[in-house]
């Protein structure tokens, strides 16, 4: 897993049989569906913004790399690999009872 960072946001991309892809974690976080209401914090866990290409990234904008140390695929991991390796990973792990925060967030609009 290597660092990629643009201004101030950073994000890693990650080798997968001899291809590259951008992870961001904090985006599976703060840009997930599952939110709590007017929170910056996840319900649950989203894939939404796991093996993401540089298409996506390109849509979703603020993944435009200062330093790009290796190519980014164009295309996005087949979504069917993360769906069989989630499942795995929920035998010994659950991603859908995160607590609620702490102390209030808002969100801005």
């Amino acid at each position: 897993m290597r660092p990629i960072r643009n201004g101030s946001h950073a994000w890693n991309s990650i080798e997968i049989n001899g291809k590259h892809y951008s992870i961001d974690n904090t985006w599976n976080i703060t840009r997930n569906p599952n939110r709590f209401c007017e929170s910056l914090k996840a319900k649950s866990f989203s894939s939404q913004y796991l093996f993401f290409g540089q298409e996506t990234a390109n849509l979703i904008g603020h993944h435009m790399p200062d330093i790009l140390h290796q190519e980014i695929e164009a295309d996005d991991i087949d979504s069917k690999q993360v769906i069989e390796a989630t499942k795995k990973l929920t035998k010994f792990i659950t991603f859908d009872n995160y607590a609620k925060p702490v102390f209030e967030s808002r969100l801005q609009k």
